[in-house]
């Protein structure tokens, strides 16, 4: 049985949400964050981000997260924010005419270590350690980990259940609507999601993995620790498996040392190739194809038979197929995890970013996939497996500053 409490959350002021929640901008949008920021004092991304505050300086933890917290107070203080106390939540978003909703829970920190919650992907100790070094000054998760299950009917139920009430706010925002319920029955709720006996977590592997490490630093400097506390729990959205959208995530290599009629050599041994009309950009429209974009032409690249064993849920991803059969023996790419040679793009970009960025030499190469489906991933978890690097985007994302998450 997995661990579930309801949790201590802040939440903006209910007439300043749409001012101080904002996206979660990645690094590729560095500069939107930077420009959200310069406009809005009152963002949360001040919180979020502070280092963005001073683009000329490097990210470093305990010189701009300090800055963080003295920002987060002054919000608490001047009730832009507002402590809340311990509750479970209902969230939905409509998106590009989708409809996600889940529920937001506590999950225990033991249930991330133990691997209850199923991992798909590998963490990088930098990363963990910059988020960590984020929960011990400003005590704070501002976004809730993203996991998946098989949709059961009782959790369904309930969730309709409570979204039959009054929510707590209701927004549109960039033609995204978001949907806050505060849930009144929590002990059956939490009883329901206990009771799941597969749970993977879908995005948010560095900040489960933060947690955990900062749970368990707490533990050792509380002599009463019992295990209850709030830094033991991490706010967790519970989405079943039919309602995530998956995006594929692109690649752009740059970089190449090989002569053009190597590479295109190469790709015949294990591809079959066909050379797209110069406007004609290509992406999959199935497993096992995808587009190149090399020279100011696009390809058209087929897996040949041999190379595909869809009985390895590893293997038989295009992300894995990409990785085994292309991207290392034809360009000498052995790691993706640390070649800097190799960048992505998730798919919401589109392709005319791609091209742009082949064109004006900021790559060589790009390369488009079909999207992972969930269900891949989800086998590859069942397998203790881990797939490459950003082989995901996967929605819903939730606004930061939206629900926070206080671990004091």
């Amino acid at each position: 049985m997995l661990k579930i409490a309801p949790f201590k959350a802040i939440l903006p002021r209910e007439d300043l949400i749409e001012v101080v929640s904002s996206e979660n901008y990645d690094a590729q949008n560095k500069h939107l964050s930077i420009e959200k920021m310069r406009q809005n004092s009152l963002s949360y991304l001040h919180i979020s981000k502070p280092h963005l505050n001073f683009p000329e300086e490097k990210k470093n933890v305990e010189r701009h997260f300090p800055i963080a917290l003295a920002k987060l107070e002054h919000f608490l203080a001047d009730g832009i924010l507002e402590k809340k106390e311990n509750h479970i939540y209902i969230y939905r978003q409509v998106k590009d005419g989708r409809i996600y909703h889940g529920v937001i829970a506590g999950v225990h920190a033991d249930d991330y270590a133990s691997e209850k919650i199923k991992k798909h992907e590998h963490t990088r100790t930098d990363k963990e350690d910059e988020m960590l070094g984020q929960m011990r000054i400003t005590k704070t998760v501002g976004t809730a980990v993203l996991v998946t299950y098989h949709k059961t009917s009782a959790i369904e139920i309930l969730t309709l259940k409570e979204m039959e009430g009054k929510p707590h706010f209701d927004i549109v925002q960039h033609g995204i609507r978001h949907t806050l319920w505060v849930v009144k029955n929590e002990s059956q709720l939490c009883e329901a999601l206990a009771s799941l006996e597969n749970v993977y977590i879908a995005d948010g592997h560095h900040r489960s993995a933060s947690l955990v490490r900062y749970a368990n630093e707490q533990k050792e400097l509380n002599l009463n620790h019992t295990g209850l506390e709030a830094y033991n729990y991490l706010q967790t959205y519970f989405v079943p498996s039919d309602l995530i959208h998956v995006v594929e995530y692109n690649r752009l290599v740059d970089g190449i040392v090989n002569y053009p009629y190597k590479i295109l050599r190469h790709l015949h041994d294990h591809f079959e190739v066909e050379k797209k009309k110069k406007e004609e950009a290509y992406h999959p429209k199935k497993k096992h194809c995808f587009g190149m974009y090399y020279i100011d032409t696009w390809y058209k690249l087929k897996a040949k038979a041999e190379i595909i064993d869809d009985s390895d849920p590893l293997k038989s991803l295009d992300v894995q197929i990409l990785e085994d059969f292309l991207l290392g023996p034809v360009l000498n790419i052995t790691d993706s995890k640390t070649d800097e040679r190799l960048s992505f793009v998730d798919g919401t970009k589109g392709l005319a970013l791609l091209e742009d960025r082949v064109n004006k030499g900021k790559a060589d190469i790009a390369f488009t996939l079909f999207p992972t489906e969930m269900e891949q991933v989800m086998a590859v978890a069942d397998l203790g497996a881990t797939m490459p690097p950003k082989s995901t985007w996967i929605e819903p994302k939730m606004r930061t500053g939206f629900l926070v998450q206080d671990l004091s």
